[in-house]
């Protein structure tokens, strides 16, 4: 066989040797071929170029890069076999046997040029190296045939084929980091199988310079090394994805130590499964509520919470509102332990009215329900510093985290209707029969979290290496530090609702295309002062728009009534205005056309049964949750509002104006007083 002989595949992850310099054939189209070398630069031509180059009479043969450093690795034993097998080699290309010298005459029945036929001389070769070795002929040929073929390959190919890969009892470890960093680096978007990995890691391993390319089996070894040491690699591919894109760990722990330092606010789907009381029996809803909670750091107490069918920026302002009307409100008081503590929750105390303290600095994440226009106005409203959380770094609030996981084992997980964070942990009868609902699940919770408060902390363990709960920690800090006196709420529960900035005009503020007048609008649009920026912020219950709310400069809250609303009229929500305005979707009504229409549907519905039905699909329910824990917050609230029909109106005090009267009206401003001589300023001085 002659030396330019050399047999050559053109296929991927072939090696080829072109002008001295070793490539591997990337990728193989149908008529160009991509080469990579050794540094991973990439280089394309014609599939017949390279044929023609590998098929040159000085083409080296393949795997002629490696013979010298397969001749240094090459053990004793191995060379011996190497030799022999060139050996052969040589006896079927010039017909000599092993122990002859080149210039020996070769037998007539090996001699090429005499036995043309490539079967008959390797069926000459094997008859004599049988009976050398003992072997049978057949087995014989079958060797012969096998050293031929590899020869194709050059000397290289007479070794070892293990000796051409890497060494395989290693190799795992070696590519152990690069499989970390694959998984690392190429975080998948869906959890995939271990078969599905191997073959994007082949991809990847191909266009990485200088890494291996394994088999299955020797990756999978890899793989295990790697789950073994580096457990959240394992989790699924969301958890991997996040953990990839999160920021690096911070080196410096935070760790405030005042009671308000430092607040945290987040939310979290909850795991039991409710009933809508609302639905119709043969319409069951299932809900899946949220819960927001308010931990203040230091301590680990839970100060605020609210739950909702969907987290929005009311949900968060309930929980803040929450936390803030804790502070103010007074329950009868009772003797804990010697000391006197407000009126107990099933035996547990509340201690956060007694020793009230404010947040300086509220911790919360990047989602819109608590980074909007009401959040921000709320928490500025509160003197409260708001401090973004890192983007797609849970351990920011990973106390906050940690109670949720609590939540999760030691309260929700003994309900019936428990359903996990997770369809794998779900059983078969989890939601069969429904049987707790909203007001349930909102009295469970408040009693697991007052006992969370009064409960041995491990995290206060670890911290101050004494065994002590939420509370006991609230009181010894306040105690430290000192407390801060919180006067009785006045209307501040309608602060906490939502609210926006709206144009004063003649006819009033319009909200959705609903009008709302009243004499405080005219007082505030007529004043100097009043309304420096013409505009006034207006707060309104999603539940009832039969009215809004606004505040005068001095903080007096007013109620704005809608401009036809009457006795009957029935209360009705942003629900029911959006069920309205999809029935007038198409038609050309006038905006006067329009809200009277809205306000005859609405009744209308209240007293059908199967509009009623449609109405309450579900968001009844929803604003029902929002609307008792308001109506709670509410009950501590000592304010009085003014209501339109009590105010004095604006004819009457343009009839006094005329007459150049002094009009002088009672701190509320509700009444004249009767002696005007006992009055320093008028209504018009506190404006000026």
């Amino acid at each position: 066989m002659p030396k330019n002989a050399w047999r050559q595949e053109i296929a991927p992850n072939v090696p080829v040797i072109l002008d001295g310099v070793s490539y591997v054939i990337d990728t193989v189209s149908e008529a160009w071929v991509t080469l990579r070398d050794t540094v991973g630069c990439v280089t394309s031509m014609p599939i017949r170029r390279l044929a023609r180059l590998i098929a040159r009479d000085d083409a080296p043969p393949p795997l002629s890069d490696k013979l010298k450093s397969l001749e240094q690795r090459a053990s004793p034993k191995q060379a011996a076999k190497v030799a022999e097998r060139k050996a052969i080699v040589r006896w079927f290309e010039t017909g000599l046997r092993p122990e002859q010298a080149n210039g020996d005459r070769p037998d007539p029945w090996h001699d090429p040029t005499r036995v043309t036929g490539r079967v008959a001389r390797i069926n000459a070769i094997a008859e004599v190296l049988a009976k050398r070795r003992g072997t049978h002929v057949e087995s014989t040929k079958k060797l012969v045939r096998t050293i031929l073929e590899k020869a194709t390959n050059g000397d290289a190919g007479l070794y070892d084929p293990r000796m051409l890969t890497d060494d395989l009892g290693t190799l795992p470890q070696r590519i152990e980091p690069s499989v970390r960093r694959f998984l690392t680096d190429a975080a998948f978007q869906s959890t995939v199988t271990d078969q599905a990995m191997f073959e994007a890691y082949c991809g990847w391993a191909r266009r990485e310079i200088d890494e291996i390319v394994p088999t299955q089996r020797t990756f999978e070894r890899a793989l295990t090394m790697v789950y073994a040491r580096y457990p959240h690699l394992r989790r699924n591919a969301k958890s991997r994805a996040s953990a990839a894109e999160g920021p690096k760990v911070s080196l410096q722990r935070r760790q405030p130590e005042r009671i308000g330092e430092l607040w945290l606010i987040d939310a979290t789907p909850a795991n039991v499964m409710i009933r809508d009381p609302y639905a119709d029996v043969s319409k069951r809803r299932e809900v899946r509520v949220d819960h927001t909670k308010i931990m203040e750091a230091c301590s680990r107490y839970i100060v605020g919470r609210s739950i909702a069918e969907e987290v929005n920026g009311y949900a968060a302002g309930l929980a803040i509102a929450d936390a803030f009307h804790r502070m103010t409100d007074e329950h009868d008081a009772v003797v804990f332990e010697g000391r006197t503590f407000p009126r107990p929750f099933v035996g547990l105390p509340r201690v956060i009215s007694r020793w009230p303290i404010p947040p300086r600095r509220l911790l919360t994440d990047n989602g819109r329900e608590f980074l909007n226009k009401y959040g921000m106005f709320t928490l500025h409203r509160l003197g409260i510093d708001v401090e973004p959380a890192r983007v797609k770094d849970g351990r920011g609030k990973g106390r906050l985290e940690r109670h949720f996981g609590s939540q999760k084992t030691g309260y929700e997980q003994q309900q019936r209707n428990y359903i996990g964070s997770a369809v794998s942990e779900r059983g078969r009868d989890s939601t069969k029969e429904l049987v707790l609902t909203w007001r349930e699940l909102v009295d469970r919770d408040q009693q697991w979290t007052d006992l969370h408060n009064v409960e041995e902390h491990e995290g206060l363990y670890a911290d101050t290496h004494r065994q002590l709960s939420p509370t006991e920690r609230w009181i010894e800090l306040a105690e430290e530090h000192g407390i801060t006196e919180m006067p009785a709420w006045r209307n501040e529960w309608i602060r906490f609702l939502p609210n926006m900035v709206l144009r004063l005009t003649q006819y009033g503020v319009t909200r959705r295309k609903l009008v709302y007048n009243a004499p405080i609008i005219r007082f505030l649009i007529e004043v100097d002062g009043a309304a420096p920026s013409g505009k006034v912020r207006i707060f309104w219950n999603p539940a009832d728009l039969r009215q809004v709310y606004c505040f005068d400069p001095e903080g007096n809250a007013y109620v704005v009534p809608w401009v036809h609303r009457t006795e009957d009229t029935v209360a009705f929500g942003d629900f029911d205005l959006d069920w309205a305005n999809a029935r007038l979707e198409g038609g050309t009504y006038s905006k006067k056309q329009a809200q009277a229409l809205r306000i005859d549907m609405i009744t209308q519905w209240q007293a059908e049964d199967k509009i009623l039905l449609a109405n309450l699909h579900g968001k009844r329910n929803a604003e029902e949750i929002l609307v008792s824990q308001l109506t709670a917050i509410q009950r501590g609230d000592l304010g009085t509002i003014v209501g339109a029909e009590q105010f004095l109106g604006a004819e009457f005090v343009d009839d006094v104006l005329a007459a150049g009267e002094e009009l002088v009206l009672d701190d509320a401003g509700l009444d004249l007083l009767p002696n005007v001589d006992a009055v320093d300023v008028d209504l018009f001085d506190r404006f000026g």
